[in-house]
């Protein structure tokens, strides 16, 4: 699974990042699913050791994600791709 983030909010006095806005995306062949979201944080006493915003890299920010089963639910929508269980049309 191929994760990109798109911005990231902070705050102005601090630069601490409050959201991240993220892109996901699985190819499998001539198929392919993808997914778009946001994810919000909060700083508590046990937040890791904040790194200053200019010293992120999006390896970092894309390791504080927690995407749970959206990398099966990609899959699952790359099989429903591969062999359609509903179709769409009309009899006319």
């Amino acid at each position: 699974m191929d994760i990109s983030i798109n911005t990231l909010e902070r705050t102005t006095d601090n630069n601490v990042v409050i959201t991240a806005h993220w892109n996901a995306a699985i190819t499998d062949g001539d198929f392919n699913a993808s997914a778009y979201g946001s994810q919000s944080f909060t700083r508590t006493d046990d937040s890791p050791t904040l790194i200053p915003f200019n010293d992120l890299t999006e390896d970092v920010v894309i390791g504080w994600l927690e995407l749970g089963s959206l990398e099966d639910s990609l899959l699952a929508q790359i099989e429903e791709k591969k062999n359609p269980t509903t179709a769409q049309s009309v009899p006319w």
